[in-house]
């Protein structure tokens, strides 16, 4: 229910557009305006992922055989990958 990770970011990123001028915290208004335009961004973002996460859902339902054959294959070559590399660092 509550994001401990969005505080740090939030702190640092107030901080640093307090700093550049671009925000100014002085009053109650002003925070309250800042907050609620956070929000609404937030919630403006997490609409785009979840309209644009309809199509991709439908692609890879169809796609699915062909996704987890290139993640297979994927994960080979890394393997393959890091054993050359310790073998060229063992050796």
């Amino acid at each position: 229910m509550l994001n401990v990770v969005a505080f740090p970011f939030w702190i640092v990123y107030t901080t640093l557009l307090s700093q550049k001028g671009w925000v100014s915290l002085a009053g109650q208004t002003p925070i309250l305006v800042y907050v609620i335009g956070i929000s609404i961004g937030t919630m403006a973002g997490l609409w785009v992922f979840v309209r644009a996460g309809r199509p991709l859902r439908y692609l890879l339902i169809t796609q699915q055989h062909r996704f987890d054959r290139f993640m297979g294959l994927l994960f080979v070559g890394l393997s393959v990958f890091q054993s050359v590399s310790l073998i060229r660092y063992v050796t």
